[in-house]
């Protein structure tokens, strides 16, 4: 099955560099031969205000799941502010789709150490900013209503996930080929912004109505940037840990809305931290612990 897995991860990788050199020229900011044209500021576009903001949150973010713990209802007050200020106050920054073009397109300016800020926070702690910060996921998270989800089967929820790479492959790809960043498509963008064209709106529309019943959709199987937080998660030092009175009931994997667990309680990088597989644990046996040996065994 593994096989099967790496090799459609491959055949995805290929298709997205040949649809990138195929798809023809996007819009955006434009590459010069050898390197990005200059920014007129280092600051340009009010990074400086978007660094602050979101090195607080994803710090707020781990100090309340540290002093506090993992609580579903104070994890839903931080979406919602996460929402409220990432979202319709700054116009919902650190896009997904343009965020890993636009680090080629204004390496040069303080756009790289905003770029940088949630991958160094994910190595460190874990993907802190998907679960907690980005105002892309807490949306969709907040529109789900678990009564009506609907549950995609493994065997095809697992293939699914590699389509995020591919378009994380077609998006880099394109963009040095062609010196251009796409139409923002990002869903939710139109919302945040209160602007966009027909297809931002439609998107944003089908991704309101699938996330109402899919448990966030564009995450799990879209999202590039996540994409690349999922390979760093591997190397996080915050691990799920069972204790000396867990039964091997298999309730965490089985009820994980991520579909991060597996049957013998290690997360992959897919975990965002929302804490449900201990707070929900019949036993309390289940903890969320910095571990400095990413094979160390789960049971304490």
């Amino acid at each position: 099955m593994k096989i099967k897995f790496k090799t459609g991860f491959i055949v995805l990788f290929i298709l997205s560099v040949v649809i990138a050199y195929a798809f023809g020229p996007g819009e955006g900011t434009q590459l010069s031969n050898d390197i990005a044209v200059k920014a007129p500021d280092y600051w340009v576009h009010d990074t400086g205000m978007k660094i602050v903001a979101v090195s607080l949150l994803i710090a707020g973010s781990v100090s309340v799941f540290f002093l506090f713990g993992a609580q579903r209802t104070r994890r839903i007050i931080i979406l919602i502010i996460s929402t409220v200020i990432a979202g319709f106050i700054l116009g919902g920054f650190l896009c997904p789709i343009s965020v890993v073009q636009n680090v080629f397109l204004k390496f040069d300016s303080a756009y790289l150490i905003l770029f940088l800020i949630p991958l160094v926070a994910t190595v460190a702690f874990g993907r802190f900013f998907c679960g907690y910060v980005c105002p892309f996921g807490a949306i969709s998270e907040l529109l789900h209503l678990r009564k009506f989800r609907i549950k995609i089967p493994e065997k095809w929820d697992k293939p699914f996930r590699y389509i995020k790479y591919a378009v994380l492959g077609f998006l880099v790809i394109r963009v040095l080929v062609s010196g251009e960043a796409v139409t923002d498509l990002t869903p939710f963008k139109a919302l945040f912004t209160f602007r966009g064209e027909w297809i931002n709106w439609l998107l944003t529309g089908l991704f309101i109505v699938l996330s109402v019943f899919f448990y966030r959709p564009f995450c799990k199987y879209l999202c590039p940037y996540g994409a690349i937080m999922a390979v760093l998660n591997r190397f996080s030092l915050l691990r799920i840990k069972a204790g000396k009175t867990c039964v091997d009931c298999r309730l965490c994997s089985g009820n994980c809305s991520m579909g991060a667990m597996g049957d013998d309680i290690k997360t992959s990088g897919e975990c965002i931290l929302c804490g449900e597989c201990c707070t929900n644990c019949p036993r309390e046996s289940l903890s969320i612990s910095l571990s400095y040996n990413k094979k160390e065994k789960v049971v304490e």
